[in-house]
């Protein structure tokens, strides 16, 4: 057919043929660069949010850190431990004291233990009850590793139901575990659990737009294939600082 058409018909077929291979050619181009430039805008949008969420983590960790040390140092808090590690009746923490972490926003809760892992008075803002004993567990708990001085706080992601903590916890929180030692003798005489609301945590500053909600992680990593990226930083947020 093509031999028999004229050779105004066969240039204009050539013509054409070789617009159509140009424009898909084309097409293929810009589709890669696009697709590519994209791709490297979700990336950059990505970490800028992990980037804000770890800054606000880091944050928040630094004022619960500086509060367990202001409470390891209070002579209330001394004289509490001190009491009750000789088996004598106690009357808990004051509202005074209690109302040094209370007034942080997002703080859900905290827990002091005595050196045998029984508490000696806890505070709950979210209707979690029932502190379980920190040594009497089936797996060694941040606290064992505090009392045996392997460690002098360990920060722990602790989940929604999950009975480690308390036998009833309505929200997941970060939880930091810190030891206080006898201001006379430098040893161990229990800890102190302060925990704050992941779920508000993360959600603060508008850190998580629509697009991040959707956002989903692949990893070699089986732990982080197919859960989303609001998911993966609260698994993650108990190793930003173990110690």
């Amino acid at each position: 057919m093509f031999r028999n058409m004229s050779i105004a018909k066969k240039l204009m077929l050539v013509i054409y043929s070789y617009l159509l291979v140009m424009f898909i050619l084309l097409s293929v181009i810009a589709f890669a660069v696009i697709d590519a430039t994209v791709k490297s805008e979700m990336r950059e949008s990505s970490l800028n949010n992990v980037i804000h969420a770890n800054l606000l983590i880091e944050k928040e960790q630094q004022y619960l850190y500086g509060i367990a040390k202001y409470y390891s140092i209070s002579p209330e808090v001394q004289d509490l431990l001190v009491m009750s590690n000789a088996g004598l009746h106690t009357e808990g923490m004051t509202d005074e004291l209690i109302s040094v972490s209370k007034a942080r926003m997002y703080v859900l809760g905290l827990a002091l233990y005595n050196i045998n892992g029984d508490v000696v008075d806890y505070m709950s803002i979210d209707n979690s009850n029932g502190p379980v004993n920190q040594s009497n567990t089936q797996y060694e708990r941040p606290f064992t590793r505090l009392i045996n001085e392997k460690r002098t706080f360990e920060w722990e992601f602790i989940d929604q139901g999950d009975t480690v903590y308390l036998k009833m916890d309505n929200s997941p929180k970060l939880c930091l575990w810190y030891v206080i030692k006898s201001t006379n003798t430098m040893r161990p005489i229990g800890a102190l659990a302060i925990s704050i609301d992941t779920r508000k945590l993360l959600t603060a500053e508008n850190i998580f737009n629509d697009f991040c909600k959707n956002q989903m992680i692949i990893s070699k990593n089986p732990q982080f294939t197919g859960i989303s990226a609001r998911q993966q930083l609260e698994f993650t947020t108990h190793l930003l600082l173990t110690d």
